[in-house]
């Protein structure tokens, strides 16, 4: 069975660099942020208006960000689930042209794949195992042929990871939302909690006969919450949102605590700690990134960029750029934008100066 990492930016410096430098010489030019009429996003005349104009990324994996909508454009960078979108035209070789409005403002084309919504109220994926709650992410497809419903694609998660190809089916509409979830949602039902047992895979029925898929060997074991109890067979739901139902015939073990991992004391951004071995910068609010000389981003708050070569003849620098963990991008900086790290203080305390420069920590995002 396929696993997919969550997410899974390994590519995210040497492996995007050579994305960019394998497309770069054929790839049409995109057009600037500062200068795009400011129009509302347009629902997809090849599809219909239902199409909503507005969304969240969901989960995926490598590059989600590209120059264009060709099939070899350069990528642009990395997203992270539950960052806002905004749809500024209709669907092409499978990628949008977006807006992203946050502290890293953003003018590219996206992957349809990473196009999701909220869901508002629990319920069951029809014709999939996949059962969905309050706030879980499911990725927008299409509306279906029966007003009122949408297509969707629910990736059920266990060990915050994806596990398999998705499974898609139908959810209404009006449960769904780019927005937030209201606070009076209704709550996903309760059970008893316990774990799969370690390190074995086990298979998820739909009946004694019927195998739905086998969840995965983990360590410590999944947690699932059994909702039925019928003897030997526990009708369960296992996964972290969304979920995947169905009974399992095997012998439980207790819950046990889950290891919480204490966040890092640098304010550097997750996907900028790793080659920490070059050169890391400050930048201020309103620096531009730029890509065939065509501004694709802004910094809108102060950010960092790890520098990957510099070009003294244009007096600029090729550098990795994020504000925080939502989205991070590649692009030309101009040298005289750069601005020394000084060290961060610990996010729990007061910001204090420091008279040393620190080099970001090594990290795997």
């Amino acid at each position: 069975m396929r696993w997919l990492g969550y997410p899974d930016d390994s590519m995210t410096l040497r492996g995007l660099l050579s994305v960019l430098l394998l497309a770069a010489a054929c790839t049409p030019a995109s057009t600037d942020v500062s200068t795009t009429a400011n129009g509302e996003g347009a629902a997809s005349a090849a599809n219909d208006e239902r199409w909503p104009t507005e969304f969240v990324t969901g989960y995926g994996t490598g590059p989600a960000l590209f120059l264009s909508e060709s099939a070899d454009a350069p990528a642009l960078g990395y997203v992270s689930p539950n960052v806002a979108i905004e749809t500024r035209g209709a669907p092409q070789n499978g990628r949008l042209p977006v807006r992203i409005r946050g502290a890293l403002k953003v003018r590219a084309w996206i992957s349809a794949e990473r196009l999701a919504l909220r869901v508002t109220e629990p319920g069951k994926i029809e014709g999939t195992p996949a059962y969905v709650g309050p706030g879980d992410l499911v990725r927008f497809v299409s509306p279906d042929a029966v007003e009122g419903l949408a297509r969707v694609e629910a990736l059920p998660r266990f060990a915050d990871q994806i596990f398999g190809s998705g499974h898609t089916g139908t959810f209404a509409m009006t449960a769904l939302t780019a927005g937030d979830v209201p606070a009076n949602a209704t709550p996903l039902s309760t059970g008893e909690t316990f774990r799969l047992p370690a390190g074995q895979e086990v298979p998820l029925h739909a009946t004694p006969r019927e195998v739905i898929t086998t969840l995965p060997a983990l360590e410590p074991g999944t947690r699932v919450e059994v909702l039925r109890d019928r003897g030997t067979w526990k009708g369960v739901r296992v996964g972290e949102g969304p979920y995947l139902i169905g009974y399992v015939n095997v012998e439980l073990a207790d819950p046990g605590e889950d290891t919480v991992f204490a966040a890092g004391a640098t304010g550097v951004p997750s996907r900028l700690r790793a080659e920490a071995d070059k050169p890391l910068w400050r930048l201020a609010p309103d620096t531009r990134i730029r890509f065939d000389g065509n501004t694709v981003g802004i910094l809108a708050e102060a950010g960092y960029g790890r520098e990957m070569n510099r070009y003294e003849d244009t007096q600029e620098v090729d550098l990795f750029v994020a504000v925080n963990d939502q989205v991070a991008m590649r692009g030309m900086v101009r040298i005289a934008d750069l601005q020394p790290v000084e060290a961060e203080a610990p996010a729990a305390a007061p910001a204090a100066p420091a008279a040393q420069p620190a080099a970001a920590q090594p990290a795997t995002p």
